[in-house]
């Protein structure tokens, strides 16, 4: 006797992986990858809303213009991560994949920024704050704060990819549909 497969219905914090197999809840890594993107709304208002950046005298008024692009652009990052984060729907992998891939694109930019002429870690008239390493002023919080994050984001892929794999793993008693002679969806136990 043959059976139409149908993909079981997903509830609101569980899932499903492609063999139909249950996950129930949410690991650690989605919230350690969640922190990172709530970081990333923020972050950049808590660090850039000051006499340094948008607020500062001497930067003319593009140069505020990119600095709100650069802060909104956290926002909408951080934002659409965690929208694929904790969606009920879909591939939990897939998610769990362009939500770390969102969260860290703002710090991956940033550490790319500086390798473009005439850029800084900060400006001139703040040098004094910070220390110099080789020839090159470095404003620490910046540097600490971007590869925290983003070895953050690697742990936290790392935990919740791994406990997904636990997860749904088949096992003796789930049930598994293969495509019979005529194309048919058979139930083998």
């Amino acid at each position: 006797m043959t059976e139409r497969a149908q993909k079981p219905k997903d509830r609101k914090g569980s899932s499903f992986s492609e063999e139909g197999v249950h996950v129930k809840g949410w690991g650690i890594g989605v919230w350690i990858v969640s922190f990172v993107a709530l970081v990333t709304i923020g972050g950049s208002f808590a660090a850039d809303w000051n006499e340094t950046h948008i607020f500062n005298p001497y930067w003319p008024p593009h140069a505020k213009f990119h600095n709100a692009q650069s802060m909104l652009m956290g926002v909408l990052l951080g934002g659409i991560s965690l929208w694929f984060l904790w969606l009920t729907n879909g591939n939990r992998l897939s998610r769990l994949k362009l939500g770390v891939l969102l969260a860290s694109l703002y710090w991956v930019s940033q550490g790319g920024a500086i390798l473009f002429p005439g850029t800084a870690f900060f400006d001139p008239e703040f040098a004094d704050r910070f220390p110099e390493i080789a020839g090159v002023t470095i404003e620490p919080n910046q540097v600490v704060l971007s590869g925290f994050l983003l070895s953050l984001l690697c742990a936290g892929y790392y935990l919740e990819r791994r406990r997904l794999e636990r997860r749904t793993e088949p096992t003796e008693t789930s049930v598994r549909y293969e495509a019979g002679p005529a194309g048919q969806m058979d139930r083998n136990r």
